[in-house]
């Protein structure tokens, strides 16, 4: 028994893997009962009261069951986990499936993880399509989705006359149902090489619905755009990373955007936000709702409800494009009385003006360049998406004042702790540990965000995961 609970316990933290929400916070108590009457348990998964719960009753004879039951604490609030109550009760009827094969001992239990993963997937899918029907119930739309993603599996491992292959499939889900032989001849496209010459993965893309089309998205411009929705809160700014901004823009309505990426990552988008992704064979859930409502709560007082939504998207849109740009970074927000504090902790010659009056020498003569081409003219909020990517990226933290003025960009943080995290190996930077001791200590400051160059966004406050 003590093993199916760790197979149980090792299933519940790869759901929430998902929501990159570490197993370490995770405190599980385990029981079972059987019982020789009949009763009738429910397998169940669910998230309330800052406990996740979970049980699974196995059948072991007509009137003699077995039922497994924990409980786990979490620390977040339920909104950062959305769909994972479905996704988590599949994921525990594939567990019930297994635990039949385990019993016999005519399964592999180093498979289970593959399975999870699998399962995953289907529930992603059926989310994405509006399908939240158990698996039983067989959906021939899920099915087909998840042969082409079968088919894109293949190119994601391999090149095309020495170049990674990337695509774009856009699915109207209000005439694909009554044409569901498309995905059959696509799947079959994509296994000849003369596949790899079709969409380039950012703009031009297959949109499947009463026929199979090659498509160009129409241009947009996520800088323009922005700055037209600048003042308001009702912009349908395509919540997606910077060079997808075209292709999300069309992903609206009953359209579900697929990408497979040149790095092998898969990108699923719908009504015009990035919704979940695959990046280096884990699974991201990506929901600017979530983020949106934990930072409302937590950031440092903006003077107007509506300027703060605005620069709340601004942050979100930034993480979304430093974590694909894949160069990471580490951002601060912090409270304007808390300044003095803060540039205790920060190295002189790293502090902007009008902040500091230290004289810039060679060693720091890039810097002095980026201060006074951009960071002197325009606050972080008023500038470009490029531009607060690019930024973002730089080797350190990124601190900035509510108002949107810069303190600092690339600085080291004046604390042994976290000096010896940043002397580290690319290895081990790439694990995050730096960055997240450097985001820790800035919390106490105001909202400090981790962006890892895998993809995931971390916000704390007061050295707490808040997000």
């Amino acid at each position: 028994m003590k093993e199916f609970q760790q197979l149980m316990e090792s299933t519940i933290k790869q759901v929430f893997g998902v929501y990159n929400y570490s197993p370490d916070f995770l405190k599980f108590q385990f029981t079972y009962k059987t019982s020789k009457s009949d009763f009738h348990v429910k397998d169940r998964f669910s998230i309330e009261n800052n406990k996740v719960r979970a049980s699974i009753c196995i059948k072991k004879s007509d009137n003699d069951y077995l039922l497994f039951e924990t409980v786990g604490e979490i620390d977040r609030e339920k909104s950062c986990f959305k769909h994972c109550d479905f996704i988590g009760l599949n994921c525990i009827k594939a567990l019930k499936s297994f635990y039949y094969a385990f019993a016999v001992k005519s399964f592999n239990k180093s498979m289970l993880y593959h399975i999870i993963d699998k399962t995953i997937e289907t529930s992603i899918i059926a989310v994405l399509i509006g399908n939240k029907q158990p698996f039983a119930i067989a959906d021939p739309l899920l099915e087909s989705i998840s042969n082409l993603l079968q088919s894109l599996s293949r190119w994601s491992t391999r090149t095309y006359e020495g170049r990674k292959i990337p695509f774009s499939f856009l699915i109207d889900l209000n005439t694909i149902n009554s044409h569901l032989n498309l995905f059959d001849d696509l799947c079959s496209f994509l296994h000849d090489d003369a596949s790899a010459l079709v969409t380039d993965g950012i703009t031009s893309y297959i949109a499947l619905g009463d026929t199979i089309e090659y498509k160009i998205a129409p241009y947009y411009n996520p800088e323009q755009y922005e700055e037209r929705a600048k003042g308001t809160t009702d912009k349908k700014i395509p919540l997606v990373p910077y060079r997808f901004t075209s292709f999300g823009a069309i992903c609206a309505n009953k359209n579900i955007g697929i990408v497979l990426t040149v790095q092998g990552d898969l990108l699923f988008i719908k009504s015009t936000k990035l919704f979940f992704a695959k990046r280096n064979g884990e699974w991201h859930f990506y929901d600017y709702d979530s983020f949106n409502t934990v930072l409302f709560k937590d950031i440092p007082e903006i003077s107007s409800k509506p300027q703060k939504a605005i620069r709340i998207k601004t942050i979100y849109l930034t993480c979304l494009d430093v974590a694909f740009a894949r160069t990471g970074g580490c951002l601060a927000i912090c409270e304007t009385e808390q300044l003095s504090d803060i540039k205790k902790n920060i190295r002189k010659a790293d502090i902007y003006k009008p902040f500091s009056r230290a004289t810039h020498d060679d060693k720091y003569k890039k810097r002095f360049m980026l201060e006074e081409t951009i960071i002197q003219k325009h606050p972080f909020f008023e500038l470009g998406r490029k531009a607060r990517q690019e930024i973002i990226g730089i080797d350190g933290a990124t601190i900035i004042l509510t108002d949107g003025r810069f303190l600092t960009t690339g600085a080291i943080i004046d604390n042994q702790a976290t000096k010896r995290a940043y002397e580290v190996t690319k290895e081990t930077e790439a694990s995050g540990g730096a960055r997240k001791k450097i985001a820790m200590k800035l919390s106490v400051y105001g909202i400090a965000i981790k962006i890892s160059s895998d993809g995931y966004i971390e916000c704390f406050k007061n050295k707490k995961h808040i997000f």
